[in-house]
């Protein structure tokens, strides 16, 4: 991140006059998608011989089986196996692993897209308004985590739109931070001119986010 990302800053005006709304489901379902992909990927490229790798890819999964609200019990002897057998036990615990993993891949992007075919005739836009207000604050970034790379930035734009409505600008600005610190520069100045920020030169070389922010709110 450089000076410039450190230094950029938006009002709570400009925020405010971003005028699409988000469609939560459609936002929901891009992160999942995202979030699906990538753990697929991070368990077809685990080290069996890493302990602490396997742990790792493991916990993720855990967390994907979590959003999905995807039953544990039949995934437990293989996890068990990749975690304790022996290499040539775990490298084919890990193969089909991979394999039903990708099965579950498979059949949930199916079922996403058959929500968004059945929701679009019912109602093209649901914001997100008291949903993102109930997240704590954890939940938040986790959500951030896997939606800033998975939206548009005028998608981006929204969020963060829609979060300062239902919420408080301090919750907006801490998001808001949070993605400066995550963001490359493209992507930070297409989420810039998405919200109409403003991008001032820091009073000190060492300003924070936080502190443009403050600033210019």
């Amino acid at each position: 991140m450089n000076a410039d990302h450190l230094a950029a800053a938006v009002s709570s005006r400009a925020a405010a006059a971003v005028a699409s709304r988000l469609d939560i489901v459609i936002a929901a379902h891009k992160a999942t998608r995202r979030f699906m992909f990538e753990t697929l990927v991070r368990i077809g490229s685990v080290d069996v011989t890493d302990g602490d790798d396997i742990d790792r890819a493991l916990n993720l999964l855990d967390r994907l089986f979590d959003v999905l609200c995807e039953p544990q019990d039949g995934w437990q002897a293989t996890k068990q196996m990749l975690r304790c057998g022996a290499a040539s036990e775990r490298r084919g615990a890990l193969a089909a692993l991979y394999r039903d993993l990708a099965a579950l891949v498979s059949r949930r992007l199916v079922e996403l897209q058959s929500e968004e075919v059945r929701l679009e005739a019912l109602s093209p836009v649901q914001p997100l308004g008291a949903r993102l207000k109930r997240l704590s604050d954890e939940e938040l970034r986790a959500a951030l985590y896997w939606m800033e790379a998975a939206l548009t930035p005028q998608e981006l734009a929204a969020l963060l739109d829609e979060l300062h409505a239902a919420s408080s600008a301090d919750r907006f600005h801490d998001a808001l931070a949070l993605l400066s610190e995550r963001l490359d520069e493209r992507r930070w100045n297409q989420l810039a001119r998405a919200l109409g920020m403003s991008q001032p030169t820091p009073s000190s070389p060492t300003a924070t986010p936080q502190d443009a922010l403050l600033q210019c709110a």
